[in-house]
């Protein structure tokens, strides 16, 4: 994502800040997050920093470290009017914003206090804000139905959904192969190796044979980078047995048993408005 210029909250902290505030502001609303944070300032004003106050600052945790994670490169975070012009999708980990919702409904009860009046005009306004949220499309469930976290109907997904059973899958997961693909498969997080795998992650690569039972490949990831599909070494091992159109392939153990599974009418449903949407 840095390499190809789409990550710009990278050691920019402005943008970093910008990227989960409006992540923040479209997951509970622009006035409530307002409001939460008034509520901060209040609650540290009023209490004149008391310990007690300080000590629930660890609620307002999940900001600060969004905004450290975008500005250190450690998370990408795509929400409509915070992403790159030339990104490929409005939505990407749009689910970050999720994380403040507690923090928000922390600071919104320190702010109404006691006072019935606050709290049923409370309870009307979160209504309110809710149906605005509704209709107006919820990020984090549109993320999964049409962003980049969204897994659009593959051959090798249904290879894998139809085939898999066990075994460990190598693929890069960092390139165009999220690893979404190997769960809506059925498989594990612990069968998957990807760069997170530490030492069987650089083994796999090295040895793809000894320490995978699968391979996802597409032209430029790491795993092609480091293995080479049209050697006689690999494809002594391994069997193309599903190719995507953006060129992933999936590759199987050679003479290995296959499961045999029917698909069920709808698992492709979800998957629909990835392809009409181009994602």
């Amino acid at each position: 994502v840095l390499q190809h210029g789409d990550l710009d909250t990278y050691h920019n902290i402005w943008q970093a800040f910008r990227h989960f505030r409006f992540a923040s502001a479209e997951t509970v609303g622009p006035l409530l997050l307002a409001l939460a944070i008034i509520g901060l300032v209040v609650l540290l004003v009023r209490t004149r920093l008391s310990p007690e106050a300080i000590a629930t600052l660890p609620f307002a945790a999940p900001f600060a470290f969004y905004v450290v994670a975008l500005y250190t490169g450690q998370a990408v975070l795509y929400v409509p009017g915070a992403s790159p012009a030339h990104a490929g999708s409005l939505f990407y980990n749009a689910r970050y914003g999720t994380e403040i919702v507690a923090p928000v409904a922390f600071y919104l009860a320190t702010l109404i206090g006691q006072q019935v009046w606050a709290r049923v005009g409370m309870i009307l306004l979160i209504a309110v804000q809710s149906f605005l949220i509704a209709r107006g499309g919820i990020i984090a469930l549109q993320d999964g139905q049409y962003g980049a976290s969204c897994v659009a109907v593959r051959p090798s997904v249904n290879f894998l959904a139809q085939h898999y059973t066990s075994g460990n899958i190598l693929e890069d997961t960092y390139f165009k192969n999220p690893q979404q693909y190997a769960i809506v498969a059925g498989a594990k997080l612990t069968n998957i190796i990807y760069q997170g795998s530490g030492a069987q992650w650089d083994a796999a690569l090295q040895d793809p044979a000894a320490n995978a039972d699968w391979v996802v490949i597409h032209s430029g990831d790491l795993v092609a980078q480091h293995v080479d599909v049209t050697s006689v070494a690999f494809l002594t091992h391994f069997t193309p047995v599903a190719h995507d159109s953006d060129g992933v392939a999936l590759y199987h153990r050679t003479g290995a048993l296959l499961a045999q599974r029917t698909l069920p009418a709808d698992f492709n449903t979800a998957q629909m408005q990835c392809n009409t949407t181009g994602h």
